[in-house]
């Protein structure tokens, strides 16, 4: 006598007999049947264990992309106020937080101002309100954005030109520049820097990346925007950390209207000033 395995697969089940015995018919269809039965419940059985297991790693990988893109808060911070109704264009509120004091150059977590919002979105009369606020142009995000990159980005040209009027620009042909000017008033006291300030916008401010907004609207093909900027001054022959100028990054992306237009400022840069014109600047 001896133990054998009627279908030599899990669950088919031993049975104590000689090896010797002889097998009828009947006895291979019954080991044949239990085989098959045998196989069939260890398959089903591993394909619902990998099918829960699908499942399951698919539900943690939900959780965990509504858990990061959940906002911690629906309250909006206080100092955050007057950015969230620039972002939304209300005016009126915005008239409401600023006589009651609140900073007109306050942040958000990116670092951006009501006035980068207001220049980004294309909200015009948000942004006068601001302007006349004494907001400060100058004042960079946290990718070393100003106001002016981000309505020069957006091709906002209506913007580009009220930051222009509103502010006097600091021209790459003046000996002083932006920090100068606050270097200049570092002994004072706050109040009295901040005015002088907002009068200003650096038309050549770089971001992290080393682009001027004459460069963004080089590359995004705002023609106009480029030209009200070269118009009052901006530096075309600043290189950005790849070493290219507006004028490259526009040829580069097949801007061929600002290509047009910025070696015509250019070529008129280029050419001699009469002496008489030199006489009387002197």
């Amino acid at each position: 006598m001896s133990w054998s395995c009627k279908a030599g697969l899990p669950g088919a089940g031993w049975s104590r007999e000689p090896l010797d015995a002889p097998r009828s018919g009947a006895h291979i269809i019954v080991i044949r049947r239990n085989a098959l039965r045998a196989y069939g419940n260890y398959s089903m059985t591993r394909t619902t264990n990998t099918a829960l297991m699908k499942a399951a790693a698919a539900m943690w990988f939900f959780l965990f992309f509504v858990a990061l893109s959940w906002p911690a808060s629906s309250e909006v911070r206080p100092n955050e106020e007057l950015v969230t109704a620039a972002r939304s264009a209300n005016t009126s509120r915005m008239q409401e937080l600023l006589s009651k004091g609140h900073d007109v150059n306050s942040v958000d977590k990116t670092g951006k101002t009501a006035l980068h919002w207001a220049c980004y979105l294309g909200h015009e009369d948000a942004a006068k309100l601001l302007l006349e606020a004494k907001a400060d142009a100058n004042v960079r995000d946290r990718s070393g954005a100003t106001a002016l990159m981000e309505a020069a980005r957006e091709g906002r040209t209506s913007l580009v030109k009220l930051l222009l009027d509103k502010r006097e620009p600091i021209k790459a042909d003046q000996k002083e520049n932006l920090a100068d000017v606050l270097a200049a008033a570092r002994g004072a006291r706050t109040e009295l820097v901040k005015p002088l300030r907002a009068k200003v916008i650096d038309l050549n401010a770089r971001d992290k990346v080393g682009n001027t907004a004459l460069m963004w609207a080089a590359v995004k093909g705002y023609a106009k925007a480029v030209s009200l900027l070269m118009a009052r001054g901006a530096d075309e022959q600043i290189k950005n950390q790849s070493g290219l100028t507006a004028l490259d990054l526009a040829d580069d992306n097949s801007r061929q209207e600002v290509v047009e237009v910025l070696r015509s400022f250019k070529a008129e840069r280029s050419k001699p000033v009469p002496a008489a014109d030199r006489e009387t600047s002197d």
